[in-house]
């Protein structure tokens, strides 16, 4: 506040030129926002306190400053790949930014998990996680007016790891013309596409939606004759589907 004012003048340096964007009328007004800016760029401006001399306006000397707008906020932020332990996120290069900081909502708080230095690094893998499991992470970008860091809003998203891979898969039972499938509950499953290799290439039998269900009697086969299957486990994160890894095992009919 300049008690020996009445108001202040704020200019902005644009197109070659000081343009007035303010005329305050209160000395104890103390602060302006300049709206509609460009991010990531500097911008000049200065301001002079002005008073009156009966009618004839005063004013002092320009003070100057000049200020960077933060970078926005990341575009594009999905969940790129998946694995049982492991997330990988993925979003559009920010030319605007310097770099990218990530943090995953853990214990109850955001933590930050990575610090990416170059705008043109536009994924990260985060590893070291359960399976079936909903992860929470938020993105920003960053950059520096100087040597002050300057952050962007963060763009936030979920993302849910794979079911695991299937265990104690085996022949438990066999026929001239059948073979029954065995397997373990899994516990990060829903349920369970069985595949079968016939005619040069995998081909889905059966799709079971019940992880509970852990056995298969595949019908309709020759007898003496060895078959190909595989198992894996399904889940959903919301309505995207998630796959485990396959697991293998062949059984010969009597």
């Amino acid at each position: 506040k300049n008690t020996t004012a009445e108001g202040y003048i704020i200019e902005q340096y644009k197109n070659n030129a000081w343009t007035r964007i303010a005329r305050i009328g209160s000395n104890s007004t103390t602060t302006y926002r300049v709206e509609n800016l460009k991010a990531f760029t500097t911008y000049k401006f200065r301001v002079r306190s002005f008073n009156f001399n009966g009618k004839n306006p005063q004013y002092s000397d320009f003070q100057y400053i000049n200020g960077k707008t933060n970078p926005s906020s990341p575009t594009g932020v999905k969940i790129g790949g998946r694995a049982a332990d492991a997330l990988r996120l993925n979003w559009n290069r920010n030319t605007n930014a310097e770099g990218y900081i990530i943090e995953q909502y853990k214990g109850g708080k955001w933590t930050r998990i990575a610090r990416i230095g170059s705008n043109s690094t536009t994924t990260y893998r985060v590893e070291n996680l359960g399976v079936s499991t909903t992860y929470k992470f938020r993105i920003q970008s960053f950059g520096f007016d100087g040597n002050t860091p300057l952050y962007s809003a963060y763009t936030y998203i979920n993302g849910k790891t794979n079911p695991s891979s299937m265990t104690g898969i085996k022949i438990g039972g066999t026929a001239k013309d059948a073979l029954r499938l065995n397997w373990n509950k899994n516990g990060s499953a829903q349920g369970y596409i069985i595949e079968q290799y016939k005619g040069g290439k995998w081909t889905r039998i059966a799709r079971i939606g019940s992880n509970s269900t852990t056995t298969y009697r595949v019908e309709k086969l020759s007898s003496h004759t060895t078959y190909k299957f595989r198992i894996q486990a399904f889940n959903f994160d919301g309505n995207t589907p998630l796959y485990g890894n396959w697991s293998y095992v062949n059984g010969t009919t009597q």
